[in-house]
């Protein structure tokens, strides 16, 4: 990351530290907002017939 290429290094815990805060916060607003545009849509169920229908034998 060029952000920590200027950094002293005695500085480069805290500014790591800021950085995963910010990416944090990112990938928690998208799990937000994926979770409620999958609410609003029904997942088609899966047809488990065969499974349970049992295995002929000849």
């Amino acid at each position: 990351m060029s952000v920590l290429k200027n950094l002293p290094p005695g500085e480069l815990a805290e500014a790591l530290g800021l950085i995963s805060t910010a990416v944090g916060g990112g990938k928690d607003a998208l799990a937000r907002r994926y979770v409620t545009f999958a609410s609003k849509t029904k997942a088609p169920s899966l047809n488990l017939q065969s499974l349970f229908a049992g295995t002929e034998w000849e």
